[in-house]
């Protein structure tokens, strides 16, 4: 809080822009690129569907009842 009243923070590049939710400091350049292109394609990578149909089978499991009741 010090630093900010101090004004220390005002020099900074891209003051006042808006960061990209959506760039993911861990992602290599790479994996961003390729789904980069994948999104501007209409195209979802690999994962998101996967990850779509675990949902489901972990749905469908919890609503499951156990045979031996």
């Amino acid at each position: 809080m010090e630093a900010v009243e101090q004004a220390v923070f005002d020099d900074l590049p891209l003051k006042g822009c808006l960061m990209n939710p959506a760039l993911d400091p861990l992602e290599s350049p790479e994996r961003r690129l390729a789904n980069t292109i994948l999104k501007n394609a209409d195209v979802s990578p690999i994962k998101v569907p996967l990850h779509r149909e675990l949902i489901g089978v972990r749905r469908e499991f919890s609503r499951a009842r156990d045979p031996a009741e």
